[in-house]
């Protein structure tokens, strides 16, 4: 994976307790929880958008946990798009969070959270995207252009020009779900 530069794992809980040199491998899906954070960065994807879910979910349970159950004890850990100044606080929102963004073009982070002492309240988000480094390590003849094909059509109304709409679509909808939940 190192030599081709593929997109990995890199916590224990990925790793194969009888292979401590492994590298656990990642492709179009990525799975966070607990107090996940990163700095703001630009993906290197071959798909034009990225599409990720949100929910406080009971550690112990694995369930979506509401604010009635402690969900709300979970603070910070907004997801933040600093190039278009938008902010989407999942404290605002009592149950599950969708959105799609442009990763390859705005810089976007998940801001770390905290959460009460003992509380088994998390934050489970994902998302999906196509890594660059996964798809040009796939040296099968056909399977990239056929995997290409298939990321064109799904993002082919999307053009650059068009992300700004779409940050501002979204910036509408936070403030709608703000105001809905004050």
């Amino acid at each position: 994976m190192k030599t081709n530069n593929l997109p990995s794992f890199l916590t224990p809980e990925f790793t194969c307790p009888r292979c401590p040199h492994s590298t656990p491998f990642a492709s179009n899906l990525t799975a966070t929880w607990g107090e996940f954070y990163n700095c703001a960065h630009v993906d290197n994807d071959v798909s034009q958008m990225a599409y990720g879910g949100w929910c406080n979910v009971d550690g112990t349970t694995g369930l979506p946990a509401p604010h009635s159950d402690g969900s709300s004890e979970v603070k910070f850990g907004q997801f933040y798009l600093p190039g278009i100044s938008t902010i989407v606080d999942f404290s605002a929102i009592d149950g599950w969070t969708d959105m799609f963004w442009a990763s390859n073009v705005l810089f976007h982070q998940t801001v770390k959270s905290e959460r009460s002492p003992g509380s088994n309240i998390t934050r489970f988000a994902f998302s999906v995207q196509t890594n660059k480094s996964f798809f040009d390590g796939d040296t099968r003849p056909n399977c990239r252009d056929i995997h290409l094909r298939k990321v064109e059509q799904i993002t082919a109304s999307m053009k650059i020009i068009d992300f700004r709409v779409v940050g501002d679509q979204i910036t509408s909808s936070c403030c709608w779900i703000c105001q809905e939940h004050p």
